[in-house]
């Protein structure tokens, strides 16, 4: 599951995004969660055009089989956001990973 949460939305606090993104990964279940500042309910301008991009690579990768990007196989930390945007594709990970899991196994069943 892909999903994005704006931190400025207004309709839905961003504590909300969190709890459902480590559900989801504490179940094994593969998501991310893609995070804009400066964003309201709703993603406009360059972070609209990034959005775009990362869906695309998102479908790209499980409908059609085209490799992972590095964002879905190694996430980009915050350290290096706004350098490495980790839109190239990752050659050595076909694909991404379980969840948080201990031995494959969800955490919470």
């Amino acid at each position: 599951m892909d999903f994005q949460q704006w931190l400025k939305d207004g309709a839905v606090n961003f504590s909300q995004a969190i709890e459902f993104f480590t559900a989801l990964r504490r179940l094994g279940k593969k998501a991310w969660l893609i995070e804009y500042e400066g964003q309201g309910h709703g993603v406009f301008g360059k972070a609209a055009i990034d959005y775009s991009i990362r869906q695309r690579q998102f479908f790209d990768h499980y409908l059609m089989d085209k490799p992972s990007p590095v964002w879905m196989t190694r996430s980009v930390p915050a350290a290096r956001k706004g350098i490495d945007t980790g839109l190239e594709y990752d050659m050595e990970t076909k694909t991404p990973g379980p969840g948080l899991t201990n031995d494959g196994k969800p955490i919470i069943k």
